[in-house]
């Protein structure tokens, strides 16, 4: 598996670089063109069970940077705006990415955050756009 990806970061390089591919077809053989996600965003409150700084490299997310993956137990979620929800239902435990490593310290308390999906058909993952309480993010 890590030298298929290794094989569609190169075909994607060589498509940036005007060599004789793109990315588009990089993709598995087989595999329908994605749909982006439409533009969407819930409010949630949500408990942090656990927060983590990792290397955006190795969820295959370019270019390399830190992230903070926080680990939610969702207890409410409404919509945000005229914008379908992200997220439909409280009870869920989700995992949401922010930019900002230094959300870790949120570990073990509880947010107020506007979430997004962003993806596609074939996956997405759930960013964080704003925290609204405790503070807001830089």
């Amino acid at each position: 598996m890590a030298e298929v990806r290794g094989c569609l970061r190169l075909l994607c390089l060589l498509g940036v670089l005007g060599g004789p591919t793109t990315c588009a077809l990089a993709a598995p053989p087989g595999a329908a063109p994605a749909a982006p996600a439409a533009p969407n965003e819930s409010i949630v409150m949500a408990h942090v069970t656990d927060a983590a700084v990792v290397d955006s490299t190795t969820l295959g997310i370019e270019p390399p940077q830190l992230l903070c993956v926080l680990t939610l137990d969702v207890l409410s979620t409404a919509a945000s705006g005229d914008l379908p929800p992200a997220i439909r239902t409280a009870g869920e435990t989700v995992r949401a990415y922010a930019k900002d490593p230094g959300l870790v310290r949120l570990k073990g308390t509880t947010i107020t955050a506007v979430l997004t999906l962003r993806g596609d058909e074939h996956g997405g993952r759930l960013w964080l756009v704003r925290l609204v309480f405790p503070g807001t993010p830089r």
